[in-house]
């Protein structure tokens, strides 16, 4: 058995080399199919087979990238190897294991931290705004209103601040975490990382 768990992760070695060196051509072939009109039908000739040639290049190469991912989830072996390469971490002696065991469990707390601030961004809603003339109550025109959304599935919203912020003087309006999925969990590995070994070199000055 341990014999075809060594041939299986020498494979997806190989799988993760392939995956990293074959990376500008796939950038390139991004950039290409940006400038070729009609994707790619209005070519002839050379260019023909070398647009199929990498197309099919960069279909398999995303195939590898997708089983690459699941591998990384599923394979705790295979994700330790990986990381550990990934994020430059190294444990050759008792001490820096210690000191690894240390940073990682700094490092779930900044982590956990970080996501409990970025949930409660997300659904935080705070608007600041001056009322109309013809709308103001004993002298008080400024206005603050404060809610907090949240909800399993995304649901289509109307948005109806648009009507009221025509009549009102906007001043401030917070609508949750003006960021995309992607830069936010971006954000969260960079983050991860980042955090990972400002600790570990922490408790290596310790």
């Amino acid at each position: 058995m341990n014999n075809k768990f060594e041939k299986f992760l020498r494979i997806n070695m190989w799988i993760s080399k392939y995956l990293l060196f074959a990376l500008p051509t796939v950038v390139g072939t991004v950039i290409w199919a940006l400038f070729v009109p009609g994707g790619g039908n209005e070519l002839h000739g050379f260019k023909s087979i070398l647009w199929e040639i990498f197309g099919w290049h960069f279909m398999i190469w995303f195939v590898l990238l997708v089983y690459f991912i699941v591998s990384l989830f599923c394979w705790g072996a295979f994700r330790e190897k990986i990381l550990t390469v990934l994020t430059f971490s190294k444990e050759r002696d008792e001490r820096e294991s210690y000191i690894s065991g240390r940073a990682s469990r700094a490092t779930f707390f900044s982590t956990l931290a970080a996501l409990i601030l970025l949930f409660f961004l997300s659904g935080l809603h705070l608007h600041i705004y001056k009322k109309p003339k013809e709308e103001i109550i004993d002298g008080k025109r400024g206005t603050i209103t404060i809610g907090y959304k949240f909800e399993f599935v995304n649901s289509a919203q109307k948005n109806n601040t648009e009507s009221t912020q025509t009549k009102n003087e906007n001043i401030l309006t917070v609508d949750g975490i003006p960021l995309t999925q992607e830069s936010i969990i971006l954000f969260l590995i960079l983050y991860h990382i980042a955090s990972y070994h400002i600790f570990s070199r922490k408790r290596l000055k310790e």
